[in-house]
């Protein structure tokens, strides 16, 4: 793959993560790359629109198909992971960023990072009961990566992620962090004070750092 991005959290709002989209950019080598944003909730768009804005790309809202065709930095934004991977099913866009992971700086936050693992740790029932910890539960993803995930790990009731993975080989991203991953390399930004990215690997749990991105690299890129 040429670049994936995965990032655990970002209040758009805020115009957080400066320093992560900042290196999104500069993954498309090249000036001015175009960057296709695929909107996945309901919520209003002017804050993401302004946050892009601000950056060195020439900014596109999702329309249609061809659009991840031509664009050099697809984005996935948040929302309802189950919706949003029924969704890019039917109308075909997962077969798409699928057949351009080698051609194209892919980017993902929340549910648009998650959905590629097996088993991502999902809020989606907590949204019935006012957000109760105990109703995260495991949904199956595409399964890209045979590992499972949660975002948002620094939020509260998130930290049970690690007592539902029977063991699995398990990512767990906090806000405001992102892992790059391409064929030959794992890289990480943290773009909050004392952020942290986490993996759990032969019932270990490690703080992922500049000494075992190399071993979350092997288990995580086959």
């Amino acid at each position: 793959m040429k670049c994936l991005v995965l990032i655990g959290g970002c209040n758009f709002s805020l115009h957080e993560n400066k320093h992560i989209h900042k290196k999104i950019i500069e993954c498309a080598k090249k000036p001015k790359p175009s960057l296709l944003y695929i909107h996945v909730s309901n919520k209003k768009t002017d804050d993401i629109i302004a946050t892009f804005k601000e950056l060195d790309c020439d900014f596109k809202m999702y329309e249609k198909l061809s659009d991840i065709d031509n664009s050099d930095i697809i984005y996935i934004g948040g929302g309802n992971t189950e919706e949003m991977i029924k969704r890019f099913e039917k109308e075909g866009i997962t077969n798409k960023l699928l057949e351009n992971l080698d051609k194209k700086v892919i980017c993902g936050v929340s549910a648009g990072a998650i959905f590629w693992f097996k088993k991502f740790y999902s809020d989606t029932y907590a949204y019935f009961d006012n957000f109760t910890a105990y109703n995260f539960k495991l949904l199956d993803g595409i399964g890209y990566f045979d590992c499972y995930i949660s975002p948002h790990f620094n939020e509260v009731g998130k930290e049970a992620f690690f007592d539902e993975i029977d063991n699995h080989f398990s990512i767990a991203l906090e806000n405001n962090t992102a892992l790059f991953i391409s064929d030959n390399d794992i890289d990480y930004c943290l773009d909050r004070k004392n952020g942290a990215i986490y993996f759990y690997l032969n019932n270990k749990l490690y703080t992922l750092d500049s000494t075992n991105k190399n071993l979350l690299k092997e288990n995580l890129i086959k």
